[in-house]
């Protein structure tokens, strides 16, 4: 057996280290083409806007959105309390069955197998 000592790292803002910020700089970089390819192509703003337009868009008519918004976040609310109200008998009903631990019982070694490699 050995005893290998791990040294720990100091913890940073959002458990973020030194490594470099590449989806941030991949993210810049797909917009600025899109925004470069909208331009130079001359592409309709009907067929596909420059994110330039479509942030103008956004400032524009910001109250619309939080409109919708409220909406969006309402029916998540509502959709997630469904799910509550039919998981839990379901699952507590199947957590009783000698059928439903015989059904579950070769996934439960599968994963149990797994997790002590």
């Amino acid at each position: 057996m050995s005893t290998d000592v791990v040294e720990s790292q100091p913890a940073t803002l959002f458990g973020l280290r030194d490594a470099p910020p590449y989806a941030a700089l991949t993210l810049v970089g797909v917009v600025v083409v899109w925004q470069l390819a909208t331009y130079l192509l001359d592409i309709p703003s009907y067929l596909l806007p420059s994110p330039a337009a479509i942030a103008n868009d956004l400032v524009r008519r910001w109250h619309i959105l939080l409109a919708n918004s409220w909406i969006t976040v309402f029916e998540i609310l509502v959709g997630f309390l469904i799910s509550v109200l039919i998981g839990i008998p379901i699952t507590s009903a199947a957590s009783g069955s000698s059928r439903s631990e015989r059904q579950a019982r070769p996934v439960r070694e599968r994963l149990t197998k797994r997790s002590a490699m």
